[in-house]
């Protein structure tokens, strides 16, 4: 066999079955990042949605996951295939071209649509197009590539994902992307002759009780999401640095890949599938080990990528081998149970920290793999039975999965996978504290909204650019978001230390992901987090004390806080400003900073005056003070307090959308 032989044979067999699956992923997974943040901060936020509507908008949309079998029926399993993976691709590049926050609703919206159809698009035509040998095997390594090769590329631009970046060498790496997808869609069409009339489909699918498994798919995408391709998570729950996250986190997909390469060609040994579901019912008892604390949590988490590759393999297959003449309406609804799942998972996790729910949402990632753990079973029990497994074995010469004899597709994987990883270690630097020369020192507090601005558009830059212009040595943060999905999936604080290059230190509350933050340009001596009174909200709130080394021998201790939020609570506030000034205790050389949701007549405001600490704005400012909201504001709830030693000057409220809250910046000097 010639060159230009084998070169034509891997691309008619390998890159239509595994790099066209994987390239519609990863776009389908960008789209849901998009998606999921602009319903809460376009349709909410701007445009003045209600909870229950959000909620409505998003059940709408993932309803159409129970539309297959009819819109499959109406328009064909095939020009339903070929639509949802050039939808996904010009959705997706569409979205990079236009930076409007509406259109990223619209166009989000619509790339959803097609990204959920697309899945089971992609089962059926395997179910009814291929006769034996079981071809779902690229299918999957196609799938985890994707989800591979989605992380590396948000590792690449450290979390803060490619959509948001209006500049052309993100809209270059979407356009050869989008390219590459439409080329190998284009090439499979002619490649397979997929719309030849003498070339019938049938509808077939599992029966009922096999099409459970196909359920799982929501599952096993809200656990990717939000724990084992979540680089801010990981970062947060173990300390390390993002470049040793990432590196862990891209090593887990590649022995994924790998492991399931193995499963595919062996799956006809029954101690195999003893291993897989051994290891689902692990993935339940890994969540109490994930939740520790330091550098070992990255090991369950490492391991867990390595068992949903393997579940979601024997899932798969099962469902393929156990195709019969029923019609689709049955794997049509268990998918669409699946996603409404996914969908639910999602909005219960995060309302769980603005609603008092019946339950803790950290008990929802168990629970989600508990339904794998039981999709996995269903799937095992069926390729246990001999006749099953004596098919396999008679295809086992034959592999499962078809990759050329040496393994082109899977070396290129992996080569691809190291150098997305390189890209990040390479352009990753360690911000460095400075040596200051004591006072005068100027601080900031500056509430982020989650990173999204008034308009709902994800806009790191903007706050990057505001605290520069502010010239500000010290930066005490609110409303810092480190790898919460329903924000994008972005670790603000450690894109901002990047940008900015300044050390941070983070202060979590009610959640790891949430809390304060601190940026400085100064050694940090010491710091603690510290929980403050929450009452009967959900929300835990708190503060961050850090012991700032100035230089010249000078020091400045700082709190920086966020309180509860509802206005007419004021007792709740009430209870916290009284043990944060219990806290401070008169100490000399103090600053208490952040968003107190409280204007200044309130009596909780009043703890902070009568305890003798300064109001700098009414110290050194101008103006009426007014912090919120951004785009007009009305209120004063945003404070810098210094004690009495202490002297404030060159009071500057920076105007900018980038926040619904204008940051306050003062300059510090002794008396």
């Amino acid at each position: 066999m010639n060159w230009e032989t084998k070169s034509s044979d891997f691309i008619n067999k390998s890159l239509f079955k595994i790099f066209l699956p994987a390239i519609t992923v990863l776009f389908g997974l960008q789209t849901l990042r998009i998606f999921v943040p602009t319903i809460v901060y376009v349709y909410g936020d701007s445009m003045g949605a209600s909870t229950i509507q959000l909620g409505i908008y998003a059940a709408i949309v993932f309803l159409v996951s129970f539309l297959f079998a009819s819109i499959s029926r109406v328009i064909g399993i095939k020009l339903t295939l070929v639509t949802t993976i050039g939808g996904v691709g010009l959705i997706r590049l569409l979205e990079q071209i236009f930076s409007s926050p509406f259109m990223d609703l619209c166009l989000s919206t619509l790339g959803t649509v097609f990204f959920i159809l697309f899945f089971p698009s992609y089962l059926s035509y395997i179910w009814n197009m291929n006769k034996k040998p079981i071809k779902t095997g690229n299918y999957i390594i196609g799938i985890l590539f994707g989800f591979a090769l989605d992380t590396s590329l948000l590792g690449a631009y450290k979390t803060y994902d490619i959509n948001w970046h209006p500049n052309i060498i993100s809209f270059f790496i979407i356009f050869i992307l989008a390219i590459a997808q439409f080329f190998l869609l284009f090439k499979w069409i002619k490649t397979t002759e997929l719309f030849n009339k003498t070339k019938k489909i049938l509808r077939n699918e599992p029966n009922f009780l096999f099409s459970i498994p196909i359920m799982a798919w929501g599952s096993f995408l809200f656990l990717q999401a939000l724990f084992f391709q979540n680089i801010g998570y990981e970062t947060v729950n173990s300390g390390l640095s993002q470049p040793i996250v990432l590196t862990f986190i891209t090593l887990g997909n590649i022995i994924a890949i790998l492991f399931s390469v193995f499963i595919l060609k062996n799956l006809h040994k029954r101690w195999l599938l003893s291993i897989v579901v051994i290891g689902a019912i692990l993935l339940i008892l890994f969540f109490p080990l994930i939740k520790m604390s330091g550098s070992i949590a990255i090991i369950p988490l490492f391991i867990g990528q390595i068992i949903l590759a393997s579940e979601l393999t024997l899932i798969f297959v099962s469902l393929e081998s156990n195709v019969t003449p029923k019609g689709l309406w049955r794997s049509s609804i268990f998918y669409g149970i699946g996603m409404m799942l996914f969908i639910a998972l999602i909005f219960g996790y995060y309302s769980g920290y603005d609603i008092n729910l019946p339950f803790n949402n950290q008990i929802l990632a168990p629970i989600s793999a508990g339904i794998l753990f039981a999709c996995t079973l269903i799937s095992s029990f069926k390729l246990y039975e001999g006749r099953r497994l004596n098919l396999i074995n008679e295809e086992k010469k034959i592999n499962l999965i078809r990759i050329d004899s040496k393994n082109i597709s899977l070396i290129i994987i992996i080569l691809i996978l190291i150098f997305s990883l390189l890209v990040n270690v390479i352009g990753w630097k360690k911000p460095k504290s400075l040596t200051g020369n004591g006072y005068p020192v100027r601080v900031m507090t500056y509430n982020l909204h989650q990173g999204f601005d008034t308009k709902g558009y994800l806009g790191m830059e903007a706050f990057a650019k505001v605290i520069e212009e502010s010239n500000a040595d010290i930066i005490a943060l609110q409303e810092v978001s480190r790898g919460w999905f329903i924000n994008g999936s972005v670790d603000m604080l450690t894109w901002l230390s990047q940008r900015l290059n300044m050390p941070y230190i983070y202060g979590p509350v009610g959640d790891p992901l949430f809390g304060n933050a601190i940026l400085s340009k100064y050694p940090i001596l010491e710091y603690k987090n510290e929980l403050l009174p929450k009452g009967d909200v959900p929300l835990q709130r708190g503060f961050i004390w850090v012991n700032i080394d100035l230089g010249n021998n000078e020091e400045l201790f700082m709190i920086a806080t966020h309180l509860h939020h509802v206005e007419e609570d004021n007792h709740i506030r009430k209870s916290q400003i009284e043990a944060i000034v219990d806290y401070w205790g008169g100490s000399d050389k103090t600053v208490i900073l952040g968003d107190m949701n409280a204007k200044p007549h309130y009596p909780e405001t009043r703890v902070y005056y009568n305890s003798g600490l300064l109001d700098t704005f009414i110290e050194a400012g101008t103006g009426n003070g007014f912090t919120y909201s951004s785009d007009n504001p009305d209120k004063r709830i945003d404070y810098i307090w210094i004690s009495p030693d202490l002297a404030s000057s060159d009071f500057v409220i920076p105007k900018s959308i980038a926040s619904d809250h204008l940051g306050v910046v003062i300059t510090i000097d002794k008396r």
